[in-house]
């Protein structure tokens, strides 16, 4: 009687506390369904499931696999793991892989505590990943705990597609990366919790929703103070969500929203950000990829920091109108690339910025192809890089905003109206004081433009001129280039691709810098006459490929250099068709200055069939496209180039542009038509100077002579 009485107590006492304990539990929605207990690197927690409501329990370990034969069979599951359940790093958890249909109930803290009591989570990642990619899930266990720790719940039901509701998240003070990716990539889920805490910390909720894409609304964010990266990329490609809860913030952090709506699809309407001190990149790309967006928030902050408005409205391609933007001192990257590619922008408020910063502005607009009207640029005191691409890319720009600035940084203006295809009047540049790459790129491929802006400068810095006008093929001028003092890259590619430039600006400098000119007129297949290089001290590459396709181009440029650099004239007239004149004064060949063996592009490779090379006469006699063109007669400058028509012949000889006659008495010179074009008396001490108007062939007369020359 005693023993009976005994037991019966201890069931009643085993039935109490099975019947007040909150198991985590797994029920059967599919026949045949099961689940596994996976463990990684060091985890190995203590698991125990019970298919009989908890009367029996077995010992589960990693790899078992537990079948729930019929719809509705359920197990229970428990353990001992006060230190948690995973262990402190990504790369020692332990995780449960589901097949079939599963609905998870009751508390995930059995896991911890047995019994799902316990509120508090005790380590750090402790339930990281437990039910990632567990598409078979249809529900989630409560999540009690008002103690979380770093990463507790992160990514814990990522992927889990079934998903269509999120449990209960009752914590008021989080922790860091606490709820990172938990829900991200449940494409099904439609139903979140609120999000009451008030307290945040470093990434608590980033990634929290991403890819959520049957989610239509957000919850609500309780917080007015946040942490850095708490939203980061919190609710990216929600390609359903249409309704967004307020963000009453007003307390920013770094990156807090980074990200954080980008690619919602759907969103029309943003919610307000009442914020009026920013923080580093604290907006950045976070409306970016909405494409059904049409009007953006106010944005009151005159206060900026790094990066905080960049990307912001990036690719809003129904974005019509920019807001207010009140700043007058902007930061590091702030407006970089903030309404980039928003191809339907009309509209664009004036900037009030008067003191600029490294990148403020680069890309703003980049992209915004309906744009045709520019906001005024009023800042006068330039920084690195501030515009950097501003307009490129919008193919519907007419004219240029003023640029009144005269002392330029470097890369200011670099690509700051590339591409702009329709832009046919450009601002005033008269900046006198350059800096590098500041002009570069900056009207690269504006097929409209047909006149250039003047370039007062006369002393350039590296990489100022850089491509400037490459391929405007409307472009039929070019400005004048004063320029005395040079620098390395400083007119490169500068006009490439001008295929209506017929006429070049003088380049009056004597000393060059590598690669100055290089690639300058390169596929400006309508210039017919090249511009005189006075220089004779010459740098690597400082000519090289500065006529290559030049089509319409008969008569090379004299080339006075007699000391050469590395690739000097690497590629110079490559492709040339038409080309059939060349004078040098160097006397040796080099097979660094003339080739570039990468890409087969030799100094004369392409020219005319025939032509005339004129050199000094101590220069070998050595053909082929890296030496004197194949089938070219070659004439020396430095003794008599005649033809005798006759009879004994005086001393003739020429130098430069000039006939010399050593002849007592009178000497004459004729062009060919019979025209006299000087006449002058030679004595027995001084040789007769007859000076040419160009280059060609004429004839000279003394009482009884007649002689052919050629130069």
């Amino acid at each position: 009687m005693v023993k009976r009485l005994f037991a019966l107590i201890v069931f009643q006492c085993f039935f109490l506390v099975a019947f007040s304990a909150n198991y985590l539990t797994f029920t059967a929605e599919e026949e045949n369904s099961s689940f596994s207990l996976v463990s990684f690197g060091k985890s190995n927690p203590d698991v125990q499931y019970s298919m009989d409501d908890g009367v029996t329990w077995v010992q589960m370990l990693s790899g078992d696999s537990i079948t729930l034969e019929h719809v509705g069979d359920k197990a229970l599951l428990r353990g001992d793991n006060p230190e948690g359940f995973s262990m402190n790093t990504e790369a020692d958890i332990s995780m449960f892989i589901l097949t079939g249909s599963i609905a998870a109930s009751g508390s995930v803290m059995s896991l911890v505590d047995r019994v799902g009591e316990s509120d508090e989570i005790p380590t750090p990642r402790c339930f990281q990943n437990l039910f990632k990619l567990c598409d078979g899930l249809t529900s989630a266990p409560e999540l009690p705990a008002t103690t979380l720790t770093e990463g507790c719940y992160e990514g814990m039901f990522l992927g889990c597609s079934a998903l269509t509701k999120a449990p209960a998240l009752p914590a008021t003070t989080l922790a860091k990366t606490c709820y990172r990716h938990m829900f991200s990539s449940c494409s099904n889920l439609v139903e979140v919790p609120e999000l009451p805490a008030t307290t945040l910390e470093e990434g608590c909720y980033a990634s929290m929703f991403a890819y959520c894409s049957s989610l239509t609304k957000t919850p609500v964010i309780s917080a007015t103070k946040l942490a850095k990266e708490c939203c980061w990329r919190m609710f990216t490609q929600c390609t359903s969500l249409k309704e967004i809860a307020a963000l009453p913030a007003t307390k920013l952090a770094d990156k807090c929203y980074w990200d954080m709506f980008a690619g919602c699809t759907c969103l029309t309407d943003a919610p307000a950000l009442p914020a009026t001190t920013l923080a580093n990149s604290c907006y950045e790309g976070m409306f970016s990829k909405c494409t059904s967006l049409t009007k953006a928030p106010e944005l009151p902050a005159t206060t900026l920091a790094n990066s905080c408005y960049e990307g912001m409205f990036s690719k809003c391609s129904s974005l019509i109108e920019t807001p207010v933007l009140p700043a007058t001192t902007l930061d590091t990257c702030c407006y970089e690339k903030m309404f980039s590619e928003c191809i339907n922008l009309t509209k664009v408020q004036s900037l009030l910025a008067t003191t600029l910063s490294r990148n403020c502005c680069t890309g703003m607009f980049m992209g915004c192809t309906s744009l045709t009207e520019a906001p005024a640029l009023p800042a006068t005191t330039l920084a690195q890089n501030c515009y950097m691409a501003m307009f490129s890319q919008c193919a519907g720009l007419t004219k240029a905003p003023a640029l009144p600035a005269t002392t330029l940084a470097s890369n200011c203006y670099s690509g700051m109206f590339a591409s702009c295809t329709s832009l046919t009047e450009t601002p005033a540049l008269p900046a006198t004081t350059l800096a590098s790459g500041c002009y570069e790129v900056m009207f690269n491929e504006c097929s409209g433009l047909t006149e250039a802006p003047a370039l007062p400068a006369t002393t350039l810095a590296a990489a100022c001129y850089r491509r400037m006008f490459a391929n405007c093929t409307g472009l039929t001028v070019a400005p004048a280039l004063p320029a005395t003092i040079l620098a390395i890259c400083c007119c490169e590619s500068m006009f490439e691709g001008c295929a209506s430039l017929t006429e070049a600006p003088e380049l009056p400098a004597t000393t060059m810098d590598e690669s100055c000119y290089m690639y300058m007129f390169s596929g400006c297949e309508s210039l017919a006459k090249a511009p005189a290089l006075p220089a004779t001290a010459l740098a690597p590459m400082c000519y090289a490929g500065m006529f290559q396709y030049c089509k319409s181009l008969t008569e090379a440029p004299d080339l006075p250099a007699t000391q050469l650099e590395d690739e000097c004239y690497q590629g110079m007239f490559y492709d040339c068709k038409n080309l059939s004149k060349i004078k040098v004064n160097f006397t040796a060949w080099d097979e660094h200055v003339f080739s570039n063996y990468l890409i087969n592009e030799d100094w004369v490779a392409g020219v005319a069939p025939t032509g005339t090379f004129i050199c000094p006469e101590s220069l070998p006699k050595e053909y082929g496209t890296e030496r004197i063109p194949e089938g070219w007669n070659v004439v020396y400058f430095d003794r008599s180039a005649v033809e005798d028509v006759g009879g004994e012949t005086p001393f003739v000889w020429t130098e430069d542009l000039s006939v010399c006659v050593r002849h007592i008495g009178w000497v004459e010179l004729y062009d060919l038509s019979g025209n006299r074009l000087c006449r002058m008396q030679g004595d027995a001490y001084n040789p007769v100077r007859l000076s040419l108007p160009a280059h060609g062939v004429y004839v000279v007369k003394t009482e009884n002579k007649s002689v052919k020359v050629e130069l």
